[in-house]
């Protein structure tokens, strides 16, 4: 970190024999450098699983002669989860890393990232008064934390050698986003011997960290069903509450003062690894088809 310095001086004086007069300078002032400085950030604001991250480290070679090496190590957001023995990385560095010196892409960067604990980046070469750029991209893997109110602290450590000597940390903290992530499944089934009822089964499953609320299912049946009952999560769904037009469902319907959530999923970071169960919602749709074949394939999707 660059250090403010400021100095004022005072003079003392004699003239005509006895009198002393005083003289005070202005405040001078300069800015100390260190050898070298570095910062780390993220373009992203936030994370979700599987996510890629791109991290952006730059660097200044403050000495005032000469060049150095620089070393940069990485420790991927390394940290302990609780109740573990030791730590686990969220992060898997997957590259590339594009270096640019005085703005200029440079092809000198080498990288060793055979270590899965960390990726480490040499800069053979810094010139005295040059400044470096290395961007490269990480993703979020199964061991990151993605309950609410989880952040990766991703630290790197700089070491400058040569004319000057210095190391530096600087991290980067990002937080987890707040989200629902949810996916359906539809299948179908009919009464197998040979009767005109459907079932048709809605299950959704919440892979986020928040409730999916609001929820509103569309679907445009072929061919169109006479309903018979909607349950949601085993809950009778009265008519009322869904619009059936023309072939295509609409639950709930915009006049109906019930709603469907898909609750959030269970997170859990672990030694092993981070697990996440699912929050699960399903409707159920059942009918009948008038003329419809006896050779429907059972759970067909």
């Amino acid at each position: 970190m660059a250090t403010q310095i400021t100095n004022q001086a005072r003079l003392s004086y004699l003239y005509g024999g006895s009198t002393r007069g005083v003289a005070t300078s202005n405040v001078a002032t300069a800015t100390l450098q260190d050898s070298l400085e570095a910062t780390k950030t993220s373009l992203e604001t936030s994370y979700r699983a599987n996510d890629e991250i791109t991290y952006i480290l730059t660097l200044s070679n403050n000495c005032c002669s000469g060049e150095g090496q620089v070393t940069i190590t990485d420790n991927l957001g390394s940290y302990t989860p609780t109740g573990c023995q030791s730590p686990v990385n969220p992060l898997t560095y997957v590259g590339p890393a594009n270096l640019y010196i005085d703005g200029v892409l440079s092809a000198s960067l080498q990288v060793d990232s055979g270590e899965t604990t960390e990726v480490v980046f040499t800069i053979p070469s810094l010139a005295a008064g040059s400044n470096a750029i290395i961007v490269y991209k990480a993703q979020v893997n199964e061991y990151a934390d993605l309950t609410t109110g989880a952040s990766i602290e991703n630290t790197a450590t700089f070491a400058l050698t040569g004319d000057c000597n210095q190391t530096v940390d600087v991290s980067d903290t990002l937080p987890v986003a707040s989200y629902a992530d949810v996916s359906i499944i539809k299948s179908m089934s009919t009464c197998p011997t040979g009767c005109n009822a459907i079932t048709y089964t809605f299950d959704l499953y919440n892979y986020g960290n928040v409730d999916a609320t609001n929820v509103v299912l569309t679907d445009l049946f072929n061919p169109v069903p006479n309903i018979t009952g909607i349950t949601v999560d085993g809950e009778e769904f009265s008519s009322a509450n869904y619009d059936f037009t023309a072939g295509t469902l609409t639950l709930p319907n915009g006049t109906s003062s019930e709603t469907i959530t898909v609750p959030a999923a269970t997170i859990t970071a672990a030694c092993t690894g981070t697990t996440v169960v699912p929050g699960t919602t399903q409707i159920v749709v059942s009918g009948t088809v008038t003329g419809a074949p006896a050779s429907v394939p059972l759970n067909q999707k």
